[in-house]
């Protein structure tokens, strides 16, 4: 894996739906998403995150997700 790379992607709810749709689309079989439990119905194929996922740096192809709904 690379320093500096993302490990924790935060998406405003406002995008979502079509944001992580392309993203999940052009990281197919590339990146392991981990979604926190109201993310998870934005993907396909994302496990269920932990909340440790949140505060872990992977190393590797691995990404928890999550969406909010603040400003």
């Amino acid at each position: 894996s690379t320093c500096n790379s993302i490990e924790t992607l935060i998406v405003h709810k406002s995008i979502a739906k079509e944001f992580l749709a392309q993203l999940e689309n052009q990281a197919a079989g590339r990146i392991e998403f981990r979604a926190h439990r109201d993310t998870k119905k934005f993907f396909s194929s994302a496990k269920l995150a932990k909340e440790k996922d949140f505060k872990t740096e992977f190393g590797d192809e691995r990404l928890a997700v999550l969406v909010v709904d603040s400003t």
